[in-house]
């Protein structure tokens, strides 16, 4: 998993060099292969496939490492493939269903607020962003004043 997230840039490091990529996906799929072998029931390695097909853009591939019972765990960015790829009901289901699961998390508030504007319900989104913004500090909090004011409009 943590191999996965090294295609892009963090606030942990740098992205790998692009000339790194190939290198770098063929230890993504090492890893996860050895991992399933071990414990094929084991969330991790599916979750390491979504990182790995989210960032190289390979929307079936995530698909094919989801399983209903990773849903609640999805990332933000996971959720938010989910809009893009048109399945705007599901994700908002699962945002809302997170979002009850954890009432006081900004990050399944920021969650939920985001599948609510992609699903186009603008009035749920500025509604779940202001939550988030309540309940987190700075600089999100900042971050989040600007998507609840981009909703409105």
């Amino acid at each position: 998993m943590v191999y996965s997230t090294s295609f892009v840039n963090t606030v942990q490091g740098a992205a790998v060099a692009p000339e790194e990529r190939a290198e770098l996906e063929n230890l993504v799929r090492e890893h996860v292969q050895r991992a399933r072998d071990i414990d094929s029931d084991d969330p991790m390695w599916r979750e390491a496939i979504r990182g790995l097909s989210l960032v190289t853009w390979n929307w079936s591939a995530y698909e094919q490492a989801l399983e209903p019972e990773d849903e609640d765990s999805l990332s933000l960015a996971g959720l938010w493939l989910l809009s893009w790829r048109e399945e705007t009901a599901r994700a908002v289901g699962i945002a809302e269903r997170v979002a009850a699961l954890n009432p006081n998390a900004p990050e399944a508030q920021l969650s939920l607020g985001v599948v609510y504007a992609y699903a186009g319900n603008h009035s749920a989104s500025v509604q779940s962003l202001g939550r988030a913004r309540a309940r987190s500090g700075e600089p999100v909090g900042s971050s989040l004043a600007c998507l609840q004011c981009d909703c409105r409009r």
